[in-house]
C-alpha cells in the first residue's frame, strides 16, 4: 500500500449507504476543524453542526481493499 491508497471499512456501506469497490478513486478534502468564531477543534472535540473545515486540500485515493469485517 502507498500514500495514495486507502482501505474502506464496511461501516461506510452499512451505515452510510455508500457503495464503493476496489479500484474506485475517491477525493477527500482534509483540513482543520474550527468553530464559527475561529477556535480550532481537535479530534477529541465532538462534532458541532456549526463547525467549519478550513485550509482544506483535496487528495485522491484509490481503494485497494474493502474491509468487510469492520463494524460499528
Amino acid at each position: 500500500m502507498n500514500k495514495n491508497e486507502i482501505v474502506i471499512g464496511n461501516h461506510i456501506y452499512m451505515n452510510g449507504g455508500v457503495e464503493l469497490k476496489v479500484g474506485d478513486k475517491i477525493n477527500i478534502g482534509i483540513g482543520k476543524r474550527q468553530t464559527p468564531d475561529g477556535h480550532e477543534l481537535k479530534g477529541i472535540n465532538p462534532y458541532d453542526e456549526e463547525e467549519e473545515i478550513v485550509d482544506a486540500k483535496s487528495y485522491e485515493f484509490t481503494i485497494v481493499r474493502y474491509n468487510r469485517k469492520t463494524s460499528i
